[in-house]
Parts: C-alpha cells; sequence; structure tokens
C-alpha cells in the first residue's frame, strides 16, 4: 500500500492500493522507513475519497523514532 504521508502518530494511506479498508478495521504489516522494515499496527480511523488515515497502535517508539530520524536528513538534506 503505498504512503501518502506519515507522522510519528500515523499514516496516510492512498485509498486506491486498500478499497476494502473501514474505519475501526486493524492493518498490520511492516513500514519500510529507510532500508528497515518496521513491524506496524494501524487502526483505521476515516476514510475519504483517495485516503485512509489511520493511527498507529501498540509499541510504536521504535517506529516514530526512525520516522523522525527520516524527516531529520531529508530537512538536513534540503540545506
Amino acid at each position: 500500500v503505498r504512503v501518502g504521508n506519515v507522522s510519528p502518530q500515523g499514516i496516510g494511506l492512498l485509498r486506491a492500493d486498500a478499497t476494502d479498508l473501514k474505519a475501526g478495521d486493524l492493518l498490520k504489516g511492516d513500514l519500510q522507513v529507510n532500508d528497515r522494515l518496521i513491524p506496524a499496527e494501524t487502526l483505521v480511523k476515516h476514510v475519504t475519497g483517495s485516503v485512509i488515515g489511520g493511527r498507529f497502535q501498540g509499541a510504536t517508539d521504535l517506529l516514530g523514532r526512525a520516522i523522525e530520524e527520516y524527516f531529520k536528513i531529508e530537512i538536513l538534506g534540503m540545506r
């Protein structure tokens, strides 16, 4: 499933890749951050025309730090 946006707390997925998801569903999988695959559980909070919005559940410390580090590197790279 392609990612539309991401933060340390949640994710926006492109609905075209997961048309069967609805609010309240729990999506389990791995999120690739740079070269790392990190287990992620996401509770679907809302579904709009093109985006599925979800909040990460469970142990999210490792995932949150990896996302923050990714954006830190991206921001430094733009300077």
